[in-house]
């Protein structure tokens, strides 16, 4: 093994079952034209005869040192990787790819002349196999960024995620990134562990904390997209509780945050993983019935409502957005299918707990709030009652809105006004008491109030609560 002050780049190579493609990878590092180098292979519980290619490079080089552990996913592998590096500089490189042989050197070169925190460059796609079997397709395009008109100076991290975010100039990708060992640790990059997706908060953290970095528009990299690699295998458990534990995680970072650049590079990430996570929950909903995931959501959607309203304060339209992927959860509850192995006492729990928490925002609790409920009928009838049994007495001045009966009349003791009315009110929250009109609800809102009253939708959920094993709600109560 090279001295510390010997090793100029560690290159970390995470490998899990990538048998097939490991020696591949392995010897385009050896052929590096930059020799100051040393390999940290982490087999992270390969089952396909990995850890023996692994093993026998150790034995052959003693610049390449082998980490062994039990399957702990890739952000594991590099964190190990990472602390076990002796070099001045770190590189990430993914099993089943390899690399050109002047990456390092190339690289190495730049950031000393420049004092760079890190060094971007771009890859070729080279797919095998054939596409259609694979979820996500690729092109050779798809990692080039030569066409977006980046200038080949310094930036800071967060002026360059300004300037090329909208033109799809940030990738992910630890692999594209060649790092300042001591700027990698000194602002603690390590990377999420056991869960897919753990780019994706970092991609935020190592852009916001960089001072000076710089872009090479040359493909150094060769990204090898084929059946079984991580973007390509069909979603399983792990997808869905990653995607939503990085949206968690994403939300909180947001809250805390008080530098608006860095708020708004948070808010793409997290429209990214909003976006990821409803397709995952689309195939469960079709394909994997939920299954083993069924508390990671309960607990995911309770989160989000506790703290969307803080999101709300810094785009409005989170509301709406993150409520779409809370209602694509709050669906599939309403299936009666067992096809969730819970206690039904804990599931009723879980429900009531939700019920209740989501009252929490309707303020009809709260004397100083105006409150317009959109949608007569029996539905509303029943969620006033329900209100009442598990939230107390509505003390808030309310009134409802219709979209066809006239203004004056009174409905439960409350007066009622045509939608169209309502524009010079001051209103705090509407109600729309409709999931199968929702949408044209909501464009009323829109047409007809003030961008700061705040909308808020009758939860799906209450239609499967029951009570004497009859729904609470009733399944066609529509008004």
């Amino acid at each position: 093994m090279k001295k510390q002050n010997d090793v100029k780049t560690s290159i970390i190579i995470p490998v899990y079952n990538t048998k097939q493609y490991l020696e591949t990878c392995i010897e385009s590092v050896l052929a590096q034209t930059q020799k100051e180098i040393e390999i940290i292979l982490v087999d992270d519980g390969s089952t396909d005869g990995s850890a023996q290619i692994i093993s026998s490079y150790e034995a052959r080089y003693p610049f390449v040192k082998a980490i062994y552990q039990s399957n702990q996913k890739l952000g594991a592998a590099r964190n190990a990787g990472a602390k076990a590096a002796n070099g001045k500089y770190i590189y990430f490189l993914d099993s089943d790819d390899y690399i050109c042989k002047d990456l390092c050197e190339r690289c190495y070169k730049i950031a000393e002349s420049e004092g760079l925190d890190f060094v971007m460059f771009d890859a070729f796609a080279v797919v095998e196999g054939d596409e259609s079997m694979m979820r996500t397709g690729s092109t050779k395009e798809e990692y080039g960024r030569e066409h977006m008109g980046i200038e080949e100076k310094v930036y800071s991290g967060v002026e360059f995620w300004e300037k090329f975010y909208s033109v799809k100039g940030i990738y992910s990708n630890a692999y594209l990134v060649y790092m300042n060992a001591a700027f990698y640790r000194n602002n603690k990059l390590d990377f999420v562990q056991g869960v897919f997706y753990e780019d994706m908060d970092w991609v935020v953290r190592l852009y916001a904390c960089a001072k000076k970095i710089k872009y090479m528009p040359q493909k150094l990299y060769h990204r090898r997209i084929h059946v079984g690699s991580i973007m390509t295998v069909e979603f399983n458990d792990i997808h869905i509780k990653s995607s939503l534990l990085i949206c968690r995680k994403l939300m909180h970072m947001l809250v805390d945050e008080k530098e608006l650049q860095i708020q708004r590079m948070m808010l793409y990430i997290l429209d990214a993983m909003i976006e990821r996570s409803k397709i995952i929950f689309d195939f469960y909903c079709q394909e994997a019935r939920l299954g083993n995931v069924w508390f990671d959501l309960l607990d995911f959607y309770q989160d989000m409502l506790s703290i969307y309203k803080r999101l709300c304060k810094i785009r409005k339209s989170f509301e709406i957005e993150l409520l779409l992927l809370a209602e694509k959860i709050r669906d599939e509850l309403r299936n009666e299918k067992p096809l969730l192995q819970v206690p039904s006492s804990e599931l009723m729990k879980y429900k009531w707990n939700l019920v209740v928490e989501y009252f929490q925002e309707f303020s009809l609790g709260q004397k100083e709030k105006v409150v317009g409920i959109y949608g007569t009928g029996l539905m509303c009838k029943k969620l006033l009652s329900l209100y009442r049994e598990n939230a107390g007495e509505i003390t808030a001045s309310v009134f409802f809105i219709d979209s066809y009966k006239m203004s004056g009349d009174k409905y439960l003791g409350y007066p009622l006004y045509n939608i169209k009315d309502i524009k010079e009110m001051e209103i705090d929250n509407i109600i729309i008491m409709s999931n199968r009109y929702k949408e044209e609800m909501l464009e009323n809102v829109q047409k007809y109030c003030t961008p700061e009253v705040k909308v808020l939708y009758i939860p799906k959920l209450i239609n499967v609560l029951y009570k004497n094993n009859e729904s609470i709600i009733g399944e066609e109560c529509e008004c």
